[in-house]
């Protein structure tokens, strides 16, 4: 499975724009890539929150720690309702903490780490 990090940014959307301006110009100069991390930003720790829920966390230890599995076998594995499950998993994956091989779901993260930006 690959083990990559997952960051969770809490910021103002104003601090996210600055940061991709800066972004932007540092490659038109023609500088190096920083290694990718896959990221997700929100506005509020309480918008964050309402997408992890704790059943949703549940979910995400579930897929990390056993073989990826469809989305009947994992409602199954959670003793969930399978149209309760199947709607965590597409919020889940929206924001790219699920992925999806036809029909496997998985989640190849070794850390989420959520972090709280206080300046740009």
């Amino acid at each position: 499975m690959d083990e990559r990090e997952f960051i969770i940014e809490i910021r103002s959307r104003a601090g996210f724009l600055a940061d991709l301006q800066t972004d932007l110009r540092r490659i038109e100069a023609g500088q190096k890539e920083e290694e990718p991390v896959e990221r997700v930003f929100f506005e509020s720790i309480d918008a964050a929150n309402r997408l992890l829920t704790p059943k949703r966390v549940e979910l995400l230890h579930v897929l990390h720690d056993e073989r990826p599995m469809n989305t009947h076998e994992l409602a199954k594995r959670l003793g969930r309702d399978y149209k309760n499950v199947r709607q965590d998993v597409l919020a889940l994956h929206e924001v790219g903490l699920v992925t999806k091989k036809g029909r496997s779901l998985a989640v190849p993260w070794k850390k989420i780490t959520m972090e709280l930006r206080m300046a740009a």
